[in-house]
């Protein structure tokens, strides 16, 4: 095989090499988006529910869309794996974690609010409350909810946790580098690039920054890589969402349709509480964080006799 070959294809594996194979995605992910995006009223309109038929949903169901066509795409003629191997092996194993990825993000952000209200910089003033007081509170909670479930529990766990840092992770695993420390090291790449990617978010400080990559890699990776599932990553990140929002009502990025089941306003300084950010910027949430890392490593020592990387991740499929 020529030298200019070998630079993209790996013969070994009968395939183009993880690089290539992740800025193909890549390019095809953001090219198929932004036309999604364009196109988002005459595509989306005519068959979402008129609850659904708003700019920024539309626009979310059609990069979900993008992202399942561009994961078979990535999956059937670039990997040369089925989708299941991302971390869909839905058994009874996969749902018992998803379980546990949705209980610890709730049970998470729920101490951090008991916390604000013990020390009393946190106080309710409202319930059922929604942005604009002529919109019924029953369709935008689930408009709200819905968004969160398709964007940050299986539109961003699918491109970084899954496509993404499996290759990379493949790629990285050469022989004087090894399956464990390639693992390590695009854990720590992709959450730091996933912790940038959020900093451009309204009201974004440096904490809010450092926080979004602790919870990528402590949280996020750390579940997906221990156990080699999406699952517990999917579930966690529905529910620290959803319950911080919609729930609890704090600010965050995620607040977009303006419903929550409380109102809260907040007096505590904002290096703890997150400020007008949300708690996401707070050293409460750099703390749960932490927390959250050790009950999961506490988790799969329970369900899997030991905790250890699941090397799969880092690995060609067979």
């Amino acid at each position: 095989m020529s030298t200019i070959k070998q630079l993209f294809w790996n013969r070994h594996e009968s395939r183009l090499r993880a690089g290539w194979r992740i800025l193909i995605y890549g390019a095809a992910w953001f090219f198929l988006g932004y036309v999604a995006i364009y196109l988002r009223n005459t595509i989306a309109d005519g068959w979402l529910p008129e609850v659904y038929r708003t700019p920024l949903l539309a626009a979310i169901f059609t990069l979900l869309v993008v992202v399942l066509l561009t994961g078979l795409v990535g999956s059937r003629l670039l990997d040369r794996r089925p989708l299941a191997d991302y971390g869909f092996h839905l058994n009874k194993g996969w749902w018992l974690d998803l379980g546990f990825g949705m209980a610890l993000g709730t049970l998470l952000i729920l101490g951090i609010f008991g916390v604000e209200l013990a020390l009393g910089w946190t106080e309710i003033t409202g319930t059922f409350v929604t942005g604009d007081s002529g919109q019924r509170f029953g369709p935008l909670i689930l408009v709200l909810f819905t968004t969160i479930l398709l964007y940050g529990g299986l539109l961003e766990e699918i491109t970084y946790r899954g496509y993404l840092l499996q290759n990379l992770a493949e790629g990285l695993n050469l022989k004087r580098i090894g399956p464990r420390l390639a693992t390590l090291i695009a854990v720590l790449i992709l959450s730091v690039v996933f912790g940038l990617a959020h900093a451009s978010n309204a009201g974004a400080t440096s904490l809010s920054t450092i926080n979004t990559t602790l919870v990528a890699a402590l949280v996020l990776a750390a579940g997906y890589v221990l156990t080699g599932q999406l699952a517990l990553p999917i579930g966690f990140h529905v529910a620290w969402n959803f319950v911080g929002v919609g729930v609890l009502g704090y600010s965050a990025s995620a607040n977009i349709v303006g419903a929550s089941f409380l109102a809260v306003s907040e007096h505590g300084p904002a290096l703890w509480t997150g400020g007008a950010y949300g708690h996401e910027a707070g050293l409460f949430a750099t703390g749960a964080y932490i927390l959250g890392f050790v009950l999961i490593a506490a988790w799969v020592r329970v369900r899997r006799g030991k905790v250890r990387l699941d090397l799969s991740v880092a690995h060609p499929p067979s």
